[in-house]
């Protein structure tokens, strides 16, 4: 349940965040460097931490949630550990490739909006989550009553 939860809450920020920026600028390509940083960096930024989050950095939900999976895995099958740590390192490369492409480059200009206060206040809403999950997964997963 741990780690559906986290995949809904990075994953589902990380549509929001691909929706934004399509909204702003078209169909996003992957086929060279889009250079969006400047022009977009609260966009960037929050991409780069869902992202992170999606493929299990420390201080995140997702590393709580991908331990949780390992030693599940690992009490199970060695073989289905392996597999585990090597769909992660994809998800990762694929994410950081993804990131590159749309946000680093020659600078691009626009006159779009960063995002908008509705958007950042679901942004820092997801972000805050998942890091109150990664450094107290105890709400989700049992220990501690909920305030």
């Amino acid at each position: 349940m741990f780690s559906v939860l986290t995949r809904l809450l990075a994953v589902g920020g990380l549509g929001m965040e691909v929706s934004a920026l399509e909204a702003r600028c078209g169909s996003v390509s992957l086929d060279g460097y889009g250079g969006r940083v400047g022009a977009f960096p609260h966009l960037a930024s929050a991409f780069a931490v869902l992202g992170a989050a999606g493929v299990g950095l420390p201080a995140t939900a997702g590393f709580v949630a991908d331990d949780l999976l390992l030693h599940a895995a690992w009490e199970e099958s060695i073989v289905a550990t392996a597999a585990l740590i090597l769909a992660s390192v994809l998800l990762a490369i694929a994410t950081l490739r993804g990131y590159t492409r749309v946000f680093l480059g020659a600078p691009v200009r626009s006159v779009a909006p960063d995002l908008l206060l509705r958007e950042r206040v679901v942004v820092v809403g997801i972000i805050t989550a998942l890091l109150v999950l990664g450094m107290a997964p105890q709400v989700i997963i049992g220990g501690l009553p909920l305030p």
